[in-house]
């Protein structure tokens, strides 16, 4: 997009356009904490089910507090992502506190691409620093302080402990190893309920034969890894007392409940309902 629209703020444009609950179970979260400081922590606790590449970092000193993102060296060369991050944070934040509330400080760290108010009109208003060092935005801390309106705290406990299970499953990103990146890559197919290894493979510009034959190298399987991404996706949905043990089988891409069952208590020992009573 930056190549076939060059500029064009579409990056500033992007983040008008996103809401909260884009960052799905994180914005949900966040949009039911207690107050700024809460929405921040959970912000940076599970920046990573968001996108595992992004790194947050918040310093507070002298009644302010600095966000700085950080990501890919080749995502921040691109510039409007980087600007569509932090214009999309300066933004979900004054939307969860209310009117009146704003930025002290948007800083990029690059130079200034396209006409000043257009950078001013997307943060509210708040002042732009560019060449700053850092891509992020400086809050007084005291706007932190204030509550979060229509927040509601065991709702917000609740999508936490799913948040937590989901971070859990992820792994670590900076693992680059074929098998780290098709257990990745297993998890976000699984979402939508299949997980083809000839998709996979091509996400990963290999041959399906090349693909089987590096993870055997590693000591592994397709087929073993699948497996292991679907018991921690399994364990996960049935913490959510909300979803049937049918349900838990479709979202794991079972088209018989029956044959979800017996991989549960293969993998566990257990049935899916004897697992839900003994938690």
């Amino acid at each position: 997009l930056v190549a076939a629209h060059p500029g064009q703020p579409l990056g500033l444009t992007y983040a008008s356009l996103l809401p909260l609950e884009a960052m799905g179970v994180v914005g949900y979260d966040v949009r039911n904490a207690a107050d700024g400081h809460a929405a921040l922590a959970t912000t940076v606790r599970f920046s990573r089910l968001v996108d595992p590449f992004i790194r947050v970092d918040v310093e507070s000193a002298g009644g302010l507090t600095t966000v700085r993102l950080d990501h890919e060296a080749r995502v921040v060369a691109l510039l409007e992502p980087m600007e569509m991050l932090v214009t999309a944070m300066v933004r979900m934040a004054i939307g969860l506190v209310g009117q009146g509330a704003h930025a002290r400080e948007v800083c990029f760290r690059h130079a200034r691409r396209h006409p000043e108010a257009t950078y001013r009109d997307a943060v509210h208003g708040a002042p732009v620093r560019f060449g700053a060092g850092f891509d992020g935005v400086v809050f007084e801390t005291a706007l932190l302080d204030l509550p979060i309106p229509a927040a509601e705290p065991r709702v917000a406990a609740y999508l936490e402990k799913h948040a937590a299970a989901l971070l859990a499953s992820r792994g670590d990103p900076t693992d680059t190893s074929v098998s780290a990146r098709v257990r990745r890559i297993a998890d976000e197919l699984l979402a939508e309920g299949e997980v083809d290894v000839e998709v996979v493979a091509k996400k990963l510009a290999r041959s399906v034969r090349t693909l089987q034959r590096e993870l055997k190298d590693e000591g592994t399987s397709f087929s073993d890894l699948v497996d292991e991404v679907r018991k921690e996706r399994a364990v996960a949905l049935l913490r959510r007392p909300e979803l049937g043990v049918a349900e838990v089988a479709f979202l794991l891409g079972y088209a018989d409940a029956r044959v979800f069952y017996r991989s549960f208590r293969r993998w566990t020992g257990q049935t899916p309902t004897e697992f839900r009573r003994a938690k």
